[in-house]
């Protein structure tokens, strides 16, 4: 088997079978797997839960998924680590989306599994403060919607693309600080900026343009949503 893909309701019955399957895609060395947890209802897109605290916990069968190179997990509670579990020696790309007990100790955790890892996405996980990315193989992350007050340290030789996605008049700002700590990384290629938000929000992404100019091998700047207008209009007045 070489790619497990579950998406189910949170308050759907079947949801409880979701680690069955795990066990089932471990004994035939899955190499991919994406399990989706969904707090919205399909038809409606109302939302079944709260969204922040999902009961629904990961087993640790996951850890018997030793072939895995990518793993997706969203809306659902991550297990503890087992203390004989050795390392995901094939995992190249990892995503946290909504992950409520996901916090700096555990990140930090799941890093040291993972040492060949080069593509990370990290979203809508508030229970990280303290953010910490180490690793000699990461080329790509990805982060978005995660605490304002959050700070970051990352020691990434290897890394190539930074994305930011957020929404609300304020992901500038919090971008502003998050730029400023990885804009030394002389291997950073690309930046990508994302704010979803599409309203009549405040522009907040002038000085994450300027600090861009820090970034002293940047060759690719992408910019979506339309808070930055005005920003473009900078770049092009200023560096025409």
């Amino acid at each position: 088997l070489s790619c497990l893909e579950l998406t189910v309701a949170l308050d759907d019955p079947k949801a409880a079978y979701i680690n069955n399957w795990i066990r089932l895609a471990a004994e035939k060395q899955v190499e991919r797997m994406d399990i989706h947890i969904c707090n919205r209802d399909p038809k409606t897109g109302k939302r079944i839960s709260n969204g922040a605290s999902p009961m629904m916990e990961l087993g640790d069968s996951i850890f018997s998924c030793e072939n895995l190179t990518v793993l997706t997990v969203q809306y659902i509670q991550l297990p503890k680590m087992p203390t004989n579990f050795g390392v995901f020696r094939s995992l190249k790309a990892l995503r946290y989306a909504g992950i409520p007990n996901l916090d700096d100790a555990m990140f930090e955790g799941f890093m040291d599994l993972c040492p060949h890892l080069q593509d990370l996405g990290i979203l809508r996980c508030l229970g990280l403060k303290n953010l910490n990315i180490r690793s000699s193989n990461l080329m790509w992350i990805h982060l978005g919607a995660l605490r304002p007050d959050i700070s970051l340290q990352m020691t990434c030789p290897r890394l190539m693309e930074i994305g930011l996605i957020d929404s609300g008049q304020y992901a500038g700002l919090k971008w502003l600080k998050l730029l400023q700590e990885i804009s030394r990384a002389e291997s950073v290629k690309k930046v990508i900026l994302q704010n979803y938000n599409t309203g009549n929000a405040v522009n907040p992404g002038m000085p994450s343009i300027i600090v861009l100019n820090s970034f002293p091998g940047l060759e690719e700047l992408t910019i979506h949503g339309q808070c930055f207008q005005v920003s473009i209009l900078y770049l092009q007045v200023k560096y025409s």
